[in-house]
């Protein structure tokens, strides 16, 4: 291109852009940008906010991309994507620091409580709001007592010396992960009627790497219920129930989980109201060996959509005809 003129008649400098014309005039990969002084650089010598708003950190090709790490992104869409260095919403808990919102695609905020039933170091006393990792709150149950509605909280759940075998019920209208802290296998281990982990009240909750299970075997009459809320289960076991997990007026998502060996059936999807709707999504998950009645049920106007997943070897105890 023919040197820009910027000067008018009082000057003789010529520049290497117009800054009005896009950034068009630079053709050299290296410097693509035209400053206002009208000469052409690379994003190293200038600040990418300013050259290019919506990309505004310098990529180590000398081009301005959204981000190169998570800390560059803005919380509607927390993750950095290596490949394309765009931000994007997540998709697995392991892209965010706690916890992910997988109907939003946000990371779950710094609101982070610690359960881990081991009596030396745990309390559940009253003033024991959990957030310190050195002095967990003792029980799940009294845990989420410590959750409030409109403030999204994420519970980070190790296995103790004593287990957590009680009824554990979320409260009504909150938003809630809860999640394995550390390596170790977590179980919610049922020894009673009650379910090892109940959803309901409008409440949209999270579940991941966490297993639930009845001693003795078809105690628990549903190990997972779910009834008037939305809940994600990811990575899950469940076990030895009666009823594996029950969804009533509930939208239930199961994903890389296995829900095995339920005394009368794996996943009972349904609903019991003339308006109302629940449905299960299947995604890349085993229900097996459940019987005597059924592996997945859905009845009274519930939706079952499967998706790379393995239903078979249930109701063991019907003749075949």
């Amino acid at each position: 291109m023919s040197e820009v003129d910027t000067t008018g008649t009082s000057g003789s400098s010529m520049a290497q852009c117009d800054p009005d014309n896009d950034d068009a005039d630079c053709v050299d990969p290296n410097a693509p940008y035209c400053t206002q002084d009208g000469m052409c650089i690379g994003c190293g010598e200038g600040d990418c906010a300013v050259l290019d708003p919506e990309k505004p950190v310098c990529g180590p090709e000398g081009l301005c991309v959204e981000c190169l790490a998570n800390s560059d992104c803005l919380e509607s869409a927390p993750v950095c994507d290596a490949d394309t260095a765009t931000c994007q919403a997540c998709t697995l808990h392991e892209e965010c620091e706690h916890a992910c919102n997988l109907e939003t695609g946000e990371c779950f905020p710094d609101n982070v409580i610690f359960v881990e039933n081991t009596p030396d170091i745990c309390s559940d006393a009253d003033d024991n709001d959990g957030h310190d990792e050195a002095m967990p709150i003792c029980r799940l149950s009294v845990a989420f007592t410590r959750v409030e509605p409109g403030v999204p909280a994420t519970i980070k759940l190790k296995t103790g010396q004593l287990p957590q075998n009680q009824a554990n019920a979320v409260p009504p209208g909150v938003t809630l992960a809860i999640v394995r802290n550390g390596d170790t296998p977590v179980q919610l281990v049922r020894n009673g009627s009650e379910p090892a982990l109940s959803v309901s009240g409008g409440s949209l909750v999270f579940v991941d790497r966490i297993g639930a299970l009845s001693m003795p075997a078809g105690l628990t009459t549903q190990l997972i219920a779910c009834d008037g809320a939305s809940l994600w289960l990811e990575r899950v076991t469940v076990f030895n129930g009666k009823v594996g997990v029950l969804a009533r007026q509930c939208m239930l998502h199961l994903r890389r989980s296995v829900v095995f060996q339920n005394v009368n059936g794996g996943i009972d999807v349904t609903e019991n109201t003339q308006d109302g709707m629940s449905k299960l999504w299947l995604e890349n998950s085993h229900v097996t060996e459940n019987g005597d009645l059924f592996g997945v049920r859905a009845s009274n106007n519930s939706f079952l959509d499967v998706v790379y997943s393995t239903i078979g070897g249930n109701a063991k105890n019907v003749p075949v005809p």
